[in-house]
């Protein structure tokens, strides 16, 4: 359960909040333990928030708006951010497995290393983000626009990108192996990809660099 000081003191505002986080870093030398675990967060206005390193595991933070706020290395293992606003946040090495952003806009989002495992990014947005390194194995990205994104060396084993928008991205050094909703076609420019190819797929013709999603 979410701490309560930290429920109040997060009640009174993001300036108040980075203010107090601050002055802890401050005192202490080190991150302190932020604990809003299971706390409802949904649609409140968190721009700009500092929430490193915090635990927000099973939060719901449904349509809220978390446009430019640092998550980097959060514990957000099943937080819900269904149709929430990420754009321009940063979540690099934060741990959302199971978690849920169906609809939310994560376009210019900074998941360097972050654990997508089993996530749900449902007709979601992704485009220009990065997702170098990234874990999205199992991962439900159908309907996802992944226009320009940055998927190098990330881990997208079984994951299903069925109708998913990919052109301009790159997937150099990606591990595509048993991907869902994954069809060859002729190379493009559009794509980079020399990853790790089903094996299914590519049995009858040679490996294309450039794949689409349907």
């Amino acid at each position: 359960m979410a701490n309560p000081e930290h429920l109040e003191i997060l009640k009174q505002g993001v300036e108040t909040w980075n203010k107090w986080r601050g002055d802890l870093l401050r005192v202490g030398g080190l991150r302190p333990r932020l604990d809003l675990s299971l706390a409802d967060l949904g649609k409140l206005d968190l721009r700009g928030i500092d929430l490193r390193s915090a635990n927000l595991i099973g939060a719901n933070l449904r349509g809220t708006d978390l446009r430019g706020a640092r998550l980097g290395g959060a514990w957000m293992s099943s937080a819900n951010f269904v149709e929430a606003d990420l754009r321009t946040a940063s979540l690099r090495q934060a741990l959302i497995d199971d978690g849920k952003f169906d609809g939310a806009d994560l376009g210019r989002s900074d998941l360097l290393g972050a654990d997508l495992h089993r996530a749900s990014l449902y007709s979601g947005v992704l485009d220009r983000s990065v997702l170098y390194e990234a874990n999205l194995q199992k991962a439900d990205l159908r309907k996802t626009s992944l226009i320009a994104a940055d998927l190098r060396s990330a881990n997208l084993r079984e994951a299903d990108l069925s109708e998913a928008r990919i052109g301009y991205s790159v997937f150099d050094g990606s591990d595509l192996s048993a991907v869902k909703g994954l069809r060859p076609l002729a190379l493009t420019r559009s794509t980079s990809l020399t990853g790790t190819f089903p094996k299914p797929s590519c049995a009858a013709v040679a490996c294309p660099r450039t794949l689409s999603f349907t």
